[in-house]
């Protein structure tokens, strides 16, 4: 999502943006672009900001009070260090290295440029802001073969599915919007994603998330094996066949593979973050060293079962 390199602090003054949550530790306000406005503003909700072109993004807090070793906010490799110590129990054995301009759609230097600012952003913000929906699109896609079109990060649109790592970057870059930018996670992002949820989230029956149901997300996410009511938008059983999207208000969605349009039901929703866990996956700008797909994807699919499905 998107992030912001320079730092600083809300004007004095004025009705305070944001509820129940600790400026020493985390400031959204300050990582905002700029035409934003505050959709949700409850930090033990998950707040929510739409930007001026109508995408929604949720602030994922990273306090700063994880920081043992770095020193400062260009301290990068110790930064990095604190924030993988922070969310260990999600990280994996991949790395956010580059690997190849093929695969992420960044040159080298390109590559550990936007590592940098990330990291700095996140380091002097106390967190950054990811999409609340899966991007998606409004023209669905069948195949890999099928136009590229403009990513939203809205409700009720069609998942942005069909695409490599590197196009899924190039058309993340196109949410860029008032001064901040935006591109696919890093590897940590998605750690630290995982670990607020694990601090703060609770499903929408009040059932605090466990480090368990994050690792076995099968409760809150799409997969084959889930069963659940669908409250609105489509549904399709057959992804790659045309115009095989239909109705999905009042579903009831059985232990099989469904797809689902964005946000469709808030059984997939924690700390207003939907779909994190299953329905699609998501690329992320790690290499795996896996040689036959070096670009790592998080989260799983529809077509995943839930013991196999993680969020993680």
């Amino acid at each position: 999502g998107p992030t912001n390199s320079t730092g600083g602090n809300p004007p004095p003054g004025g009705e305070e943006k944001f509820a129940n949550i600790d400026k020493t530790q985390t400031n959204p306000e300050a990582a905002m672009p700029s035409g934003a406005t505050v959709e949700e503003k409850d930090g033990n909700k998950g707040i929510v900001i739409k930007d001026s072109a109508g995408n929604e993004w949720v602030w994922i807090e990273v306090p700063k009070n994880i920081y043992k070793k770095a020193t400062s906010n260009n301290d990068y490799a110790n930064i990095e260090a604190d924030m993988q110590e922070y969310a260990k129990d999600y990280r994996k054995s991949w790395t956010d290295t580059w690997y190849s301009e093929e695969q992420h759609g960044l040159g080298e230097t390109e590559y550990n440029n936007l590592k940098e600012t990330m990291l700095k952003s996140v380091y002097d913000n106390g967190g950054f802001f990811i999409g609340r929906y899966e991007v998606g699109t409004e023209t669905p896609r069948y195949t890999k073969n099928d136009k590229l079109t403009t990513p939203i990060i809205k409700q009720d649109k069609y998942p942005y599915n069909f695409v490599t790592c590197k196009q899924a970057q190039t058309e993340s870059k196109k949410l860029s919007t008032g001064g901040k930018t935006s591109s696919l996670m890093f590897g940590i992002q998605w750690d630290l994603v995982c670990k607020f949820i694990e601090e703060k989230g609770q499903l929408e029956n009040e059932t605090d998330v466990t480090k368990d149901m994050i690792g076995k997300s099968i409760d809150w996410g799409n997969f084959r094996d889930a069963t659940f009511k669908v409250t609105h938008g489509k549904y399709t059983t057959e992804p790659k066949t045309l115009n095989s999207w239909q109705d999905a208000s009042n579903y009831d969605k059985p232990a099989s593979s469904v797809l689902l349009t964005t946000g469709a039901t808030t059984r997939n929703r924690v700390l207003n973050i939907y779909d994190l866990a299953g329905n699609v996956m998501e690329w992320t700008l790690e290499y795996t060293t896996n040689t036959d797909f070096p670009c790592a994807c998080r989260g799983f699919s529809f077509d995943n079962g839930g013991s196999r499905g993680r969020s993680v």
